[in-house]
């Protein structure tokens, strides 16, 4: 999973940023985490820009986890693209044991769909 990098992690904020790139180029699912740590700033809509590009070629890399409501009200164009073409993990009840074991079967379920969707093409 990609989390952005947090204030103490500015000196190694390159080093992040290559990781994160790496991830994206190398793998084929991308989770992403969006909160309102996350979404500050540019990092967020670099990453997710960086995953569409991506998507153009190899279909389905994104898949984008929300903390708060952040990015329903965000109103930045890469907040609005994920808001209109895909379904975003609700893991705002993460702390409750039985929310987050629901969601977290959600996402697993979406990523393994999408495997098998991918399987399937081939």
């Amino acid at each position: 999973m990609v989390v952005a990098p947090s204030r103490n992690a500015v000196a190694e904020s390159s080093r992040s940023c290559k990781l994160i790139y790496d991830a994206i180029r190398i793998h084929y699912k991308l989770p992403v985490i969006l909160s309102k740590h996350s979404a500050k700033g540019a990092w967020a809509e670099d990453k997710v820009e960086a995953a569409f590009e991506r998507e153009r070629r190899d279909g389905t890399v994104l898949f984008p986890i929300r903390l708060d409501a952040t990015v329903k009200d965000s109103n930045a164009a890469w907040a609005a693209s994920i808001r209109r073409t895909r379904h975003i993990g609700d893991f705002r009840k993460w702390k409750d044991h039985n929310e987050y074991q629901k969601s977290l079967a959600r996402l697993i379920r979406d990523l393994q769909a999408d495997d098998n969707a991918k399987s399937t093409r081939r």
